[in-house]
């Protein structure tokens, strides 16, 4: 089989272009590209359920944000009584250890009474 010089020179020069232009088209550009409009996007979503949050924020006054902090923080942490130093798991136990070891005092009778 005889191949002539200009077809042998034809096929390399294609072979030669094909490499070359499939390795100049670069698909990182449409990669990249959809990389940054997925962070775009789940940068919106953070936003917007973030903005959504603190739309449900402002709706509670700043009493009510604190008093609801303190109540997670004690069912977290317990309560502490202030008269004994004892520890109690939950409220319940607390506001029933009150009454039972640390009544009121009964008021004395004034003077004018007597």
């Amino acid at each position: 089989m005889k191949v002539s010089f200009s077809l042998l020179l034809s096929i390399v020069a294609f072979i030669a272009q094909s490499g070359v232009v499939s390795g100049t088209y670069d698909y990182s550009e449409f990669d990249a590209r959809e990389m940054v409009n997925d962070v775009h996007f789940q940068a919106r979503d953070v936003i917007e359920r973030l903005h959504a949050r603190s739309e449900v924020l402002n709706s509670y006054s700043t009493r009510e944000l604190v008093d609801e902090l303190e109540n997670r923080l004690e069912r977290r942490m317990g309560s502490k009584c202030s008269k004994c130093g004892k520890w109690f798991p939950d409220r319940a136990s607390f506001d029933a250890h009150i009454p039972h070891c640390h009544p009121t005092p009964k008021p004395k009778p004034s003077p004018k009474e007597l």
